[in-house]
């Protein structure tokens, strides 16, 4: 039985399985960048005032970390679950020159609902925290990394930022 993939590529022009192939070549090659990736990764434990609750983040460190005296700018990701999907996907990009090494600061949610949602919306009762949520973000996360890690302060003037949507197709503007 013949492939799917390789009728699909017969029929395609010798122009567009080119770039099929050197598409295919490049994400193989990110896959296994990604594989390779051998950053520190640590959980720990703030007691929010803000929240009133005590709330875990993940922090990944730049695999040159212990060994550099170098400050690192720090990427937080506030769907703090997607950390192990977007680690690898930061790592290639460093490996590719894209973006500096960072520190990569992940924060789940116990309540997804709670956390992101601005007001409160009466079907949902837990809904509604928000602004605490990005309280507790800029008063006491980034306060506390930029105390426990060697971090660079944040820029001033047009916004960096590396965003990802729920399918995972990182973006950097």
């Amino acid at each position: 039985m013949t492939p799917l993939f390789y009728v699909a590529a017969v029929a395609l022009s010798a122009g567009r399985r080119a770039r099929w192939r050197t598409l295919a070549l490049e994400v193989f090659g990110v896959l296994l960048v990604a594989s390779a990736c051998k950053a520190q990764r640590t959980s720990v434990t703030i007691s929010s005032q803000i929240l009133g609750v005590d709330r875990t983040v993940h922090v990944q460190l730049p695999e040159r970390y212990e060994e550099s005296l170098e400050s690192y700018p720090v990427l937080y990701l506030t769907d703090g679950e997607s950390i192990d999907e977007m680690a690898p996907l930061v790592d290639s990009l460093v490996r590719a020159g894209r973006v500096p090494e960072m520190i990569i600061v992940g924060i789940p949610h116990p309540n997804r609902r709670q956390d992101l949602t601005p007001t409160p919306v009466e079907r949902y009762r837990e809904s509604g925290g928000a602004e605490p949520f990005f309280l507790f973000i800029a008063d006491e996360l980034i306060p506390y990394i930029d105390d426990a890690y060697r971090t660079q302060p944040l820029e001033t003037g047009p916004p960096k930022r590396l965003q990802a949507w729920r399918t995972g197709r990182p973006s950097c503007s």
